[in-house]
């Protein structure tokens, strides 16, 4: 990216409001963006030994160029997810807070396209559980796709404004906001942002960002954590944003030890702090984030009147001796019609309850239908960390993996033992389920998951 090319008001605030950076920064933004990946501590994955790791998280490393991940069984099995560096700091930030995650409630309320999401499900593990919302309906898919590859089932999937939470007092002991910006720190990643950048635009997004943290306010429980990041520079939607949420709210921001010493800088302005992550001081993009702590001594905030539930979930007494899952005795069943879910949780009574006014999306891991009584088990229970290790499988080498991935099941053989399901695999992942028939193989694989690129190179 040539500095011609970026909006001379842009340049002009940069050196306003960051003199000491404005320079180094324009430079660092004409060199490439640094492609790394996150790997999933739950399933197998590729070897990383040659690679560079990313200081601040764990089992993160930076690739020396941008493969072809769409040809890559380890993607489409949930072995890594493909993540900004940057946006990797939250996992950093959360294991500094010390966070008590037995039956935690946190709340990713901009969540798509899935990878903080990502981060927050691994953190709360088995204990807590995740309200994973994304307003924008195509963004949304895109975020239910990223959460089934990942395969955990503690992560609730939600499709509402910030506004539609503000119905819910204190529910939540962790929220996290990662707000939609004017996209500064995004230059060099996706030009197109510099093209919808404009001071007015910085205004806007301003606006917006004071509008959903007033919107969520109400829902985070005292002494609960709410994490603030923008991927942009400039003071109007990060510091002088959060100064005028701090005058209004029983908030204070603290403090995060350690993020100085991987190169990120830290500002203080009024009563906010600022953690900045620069692409002339660090390997990755650019990013702003704070950690803000509600007071204990918060009021309750009055209750608007919600909108009547919107959810047809019910708890059901499924047997989870179903042979494709395993046996386990922290895991509920839900039931929308036809479709069942399971959820690590052994209260989903009450997540309902506290909920109700949300539109819930999927309720855990969509884990299969019943069709005329019988139980067909889904995609999302073939990538998720509940298939029973005990259904039979098929190991298969990556062009038969690329292959399965374009639904081509011409090289597989049924073997006619009367199994009904067979986990197809590469490297240990299962990257589908298939009907084993009396003549053939059927993959179960949805369009949205298959491979529609052409592949004949990798084959």
């Amino acid at each position: 990216m040539n500095k011609k090319e970026l909006p001379k008001s842009f340049q002009n605030s940069l050196k306003e409001n960051l003199p000491s950076h404005a320079e180094d920064l324009l430079k660092a933004l004409e060199k490439d963006s640094p492609i790394s990946i996150r790997l999933n501590p739950f399933k197998n994955n590729p070897d990383t030994k040659s690679l560079e790791k990313v200081p601040w998280t764990d089992k993160a490393y930076y690739l020396s160029k941008r493969p072809a991940f769409y040809a890559d069984p380890f993607f489409h099995s949930g072995g890594y997810y493909v993540q900004e560096a940057s946006s990797m700091i939250v996992e950093y930030i959360l294991k500094k807070l010390q966070l008590n995650n037995e039956e935690l409630l946190a709340l990713d309320l901009c969540a798509a396209p899935g990878g903080k999401s990502t981060i927050l499900s691994t953190f709360l593990k088995d204990k807590g559980l995740l309200v994973s919302n994304e307003i924008v309906w195509k963004r949304n898919l895109i975020l239910q796709e990223n959460l089934e590859r990942w395969g955990q089932s503690n992560t609730i999937i939600t499709h509402n404004n910030s506004g539609d939470f503000k119905s819910l007092n204190q529910v939540f002991d962790l929220i996290l906001v990662d707000a939609p910006c004017s996209g500064e720190g995004m230059f060099r990643k996706d030009p197109r942002v510099i093209q919808e950048w404009s001071p007015s635009n910085v205004e806007s997004c301003a606006l917006r960002q004071s509008d959903i943290l007033e919107d969520i306010a109400s829902s985070l429980k005292n002494e609960g954590y709410l994490i603030y990041s923008t991927c942009t520079y400039n003071f109007l939607e990060n510091e002088s944003l959060i100064d005028e949420f701090l005058s209004q709210y029983d908030f204070e921001c603290i403090e995060i030890d350690g993020l100085e010493d991987f190169g990120i800088v830290k500002n203080r302005h009024g009563n906010s702090i600022f953690y900045r992550l620069f692409p002339h001081k660090i390997k990755g993009e650019g990013l702003s984030i704070c950690v803000l702590r509600k007071k204990s001594t918060a009021g309750i905030f009055p209750k608007p009147k919600s909108k009547k539930g919107q959810n047809k979930f019910s708890k059901t007494d499924l047997s989870p001796s179903i042979y494709v899952l395993k046996e386990n005795s922290e895991i509920s069943y839900v039931k929308r019609e036809n479709e069942v879910f399971a959820i690590k949780s052994l209260i989903p009574e009450i997540i309902l309850s506290q909920l109700n006014p949300l539109r819930i999306i999927k309720f855990g891991t969509h884990i299969g239908d019943f069709n005329r009584d019988k139980f067909v088990p889904s995609h999302g229970l073939a990538l998720s960390l509940l298939l029973s290790k005990d259904v039979s499988g098929i190991e298969l080498d990556e062009s038969g993996a690329l292959r399965v991935l374009q639904r081509d099941a011409s090289q597989l053989e049924s073997d006619n033992d009367n199994t009904e399901w067979i986990a197809l695999k590469f490297k240990g992942n299962t990257l589908a389920l298939a009907k084993n028939l009396k003549n053939r193989i059927n993959i179960h694989i949805p369009k949205t998951f298959r491979i529609r690129k052409n592949i004949d190179e990798f084959l």
